[in-house]
């Protein structure tokens, strides 16, 4: 591409990552609203579900790692400018935030299900790991190993 501005490819990476974020909590406002209007009772045979959101949320954060790394690595192997590089983190930051945004999808139904606000708080901390895990230049550049130079291009500090 010959427009290519790695700004542009951060500012691409940061809104993919946010909308990420943003369907799991608008469906968590939503469900919320639902429950507050018709209240859902747990049964006994929904007690299993209470524990499946953190179940999910660990094994999340275990194999996102993992995939993230793999991805990142296979994804670098063949890099040698930081347009590649760019796509290759952001490939492996949508696999990575995936799992994540899965863990808050499954404890939003749960609580839909079940009606126990509980599992609202597993949506909190996957809100918390979006926005602590959010693309910035130094954090992209410390996991994708960028020189001072490719750097400072992708801070928008040089042209």
């Amino acid at each position: 591409m010959e427009n290519y501005s790695a700004p542009n490819a951060l500012k691409t990476t940061k809104i993919i990552h946010t909308a990420l974020m943003t369907g799991c909590l608008l469906f968590g406002v939503v469900v919320l609203v639902l429950n507050a209007q018709a209240p859902t009772g747990s049964t006994r045979d929904q007690e299993f579900l209470l524990y499946l959101p953190a179940v999910f949320l660990v094994f999340s954060a275990v194999v996102s790692s993992v995939l993230f790394k793999k991805t990142l690595k296979q994804g670098l192997a063949h890099s040698a400018d930081l347009q590649q590089k760019m796509a290759a983190f952001q490939t492996a930051n949508i696999v990575r935030m995936a799992f994540y945004e899965a863990s808050g999808l499954i404890a939003v139904v749960v609580c839909f299900l079940t009606g126990d606000l509980y599992n609202m708080l597993i949506l909190l901390v996957v809100v918390l790991v979006f926005l602590m895990k959010m693309p910035t230049p130094h954090r992209i550049a410390k996991e994708v190993g960028l020189s001072d130079a490719e750097q400072a291009e992708l801070s928008g500090l040089k042209d």
